[in-house]
């Protein structure tokens, strides 16, 4: 006789992929589903199921940045592809630089936003090296995701185009996130 008890379900979705988990612990013959020797294989199970769905999935996130020079404001906006596909604003909340002015020599930004959209937002800090030409060096972390983006972990690497008062300016974000 086999004997089954529901163990746990949980529904994750992210992008496109949404994925079920629903384990049962079957017993069989004269074993309870709840011996250590049946609990264990099958918590083995699900432990494979979940390290499969926490694999890093690349993503590139574009930010337009307009500054208004005069009024002494910065908006942004940003467009994910990849891991996941979103759209939205981009609201900076905090700026602090270290060494020479940008434009007249090699200093470094350090930069926190809130990227929001109608699923959710997330924050991305940057530390950026700014010289005139493109930099390794910029680099990027993601968290503290809110709805779609909770349990949002990411980091990677950055090129900047600078803006002026009439054009905006790009960062373009490559690397990896899970959730």
């Amino acid at each position: 006789m086999h004997t089954f008890s529901l163990f746990a379900i949980r529904r994750f979705s992210r992008g496109i992929a949404a994925v079920t988990f629903l384990v049962v612990i079957v017993g069989c013959g004269d074993q309870s589903p709840t011996e250590p020797g049946v609990v264990a294989a099958s918590l083995q199970l699900l432990q494979s199921v979940i390290a499969d769905a926490a694999v890093p999935q690349p993503v590139t996130i574009t930010v337009t940045v307009h500054h208004d020079f005069e009024a002494g404001t910065i908006e942004g906006t940003w467009e994910a592809t990849g891991a996941f596909t979103d759209q939205g604003t981009v609201e900076w909340t905090g700026f602090a630089v270290r060494g020479g002015p940008p434009i007249f020599s090699a200093g470094h930004v350090f930069a926190k936003a809130t990227l929001s959209s109608a699923r959710g937002s997330f924050e991305m800090h940057s530390r950026e090296h700014w010289t005139l030409a493109p930099d390794p060096q910029n680099t990027w972390v993601a968290g503290h995701g809110v709805g779609f983006y909770e349990g949002l972990q990411g980091q990677g690497t950055m090129t900047l185009t600078y803006g002026t008062e009439t054009s905006p300016g790009v960062i373009v974000s490559t690397g990896y996130v899970t959730f």
